[in-house]
């Protein structure tokens, strides 16, 4: 049996997911929330009126520790067997087949690749969802991560056997 047609369900997410998703975070925004408040407790001393140019760079990383969860928050958890691809937000599951994936792209400038799936139709997250593939730790970071192509072969040939059951040539 070929892979493609294995029933096995299969997980393309990272293990990593659930620390990225919710315990980087959790120590993250305690972090902000500290620095802070060290930025304003120094600034008070000072007698400083805000915005203190002192405080951009606190600012500034304080706005990457909320960009961070706010990307944390949308990864979920991805697996597909042979006609079903399963998304997770670690709360609930939906399965959805296959062929109701229109495009699967990367990002290869962040080391992680995180890989955006487009949909046919709405899920609980909207019509594109995005997971963090398994890490490789010696793959260069211009190459495309394998999880890609697969994904787009799963989609091709599950999208070609829903053609060849309406009876309509591809």
């Amino acid at each position: 049996m070929s892979e493609i047609d294995s029933g096995e369900r299969r997980t393309l997410s990272s293990s990593q997911t659930f620390f990225v998703k919710f315990i980087g975070p959790a120590l993250l925004v305690p972090a902000a929330a500290y620095v802070l408040f060290l930025t304003l407790r120094i600034g008070a001393r000072l007698q400083v009126v805000f915005p203190n140019p002192m405080m951009l760079p606190w600012l500034a990383l304080i706005g990457a520790f909320g960009f961070n969860i706010w990307w944390s928050f949308v990864l979920k958890r991805v697996a597909v067997d042979g006609n079903s691809i399963y998304i997770s937000d670690y709360s609930r599951e939906v399965a959805l087949p296959l062929s109701a994936i229109v495009d699967v792209r990367e990002n290869r400038w962040l080391k992680l690749h995180p890989v955006t799936i487009e949909f046919d139709r709405d899920t609980p997250w909207g019509t594109t969802i995005r997971f963090m593939p398994k890490l490789r730790f010696f793959a260069l970071n211009w190459m495309s991560h394998p999880v890609v192509s697969e994904l787009r072969e799963l989609a091709d040939y599950a999208r070609a056997g829903r053609r060849a059951s309406l009876g309509i040539e591809t």
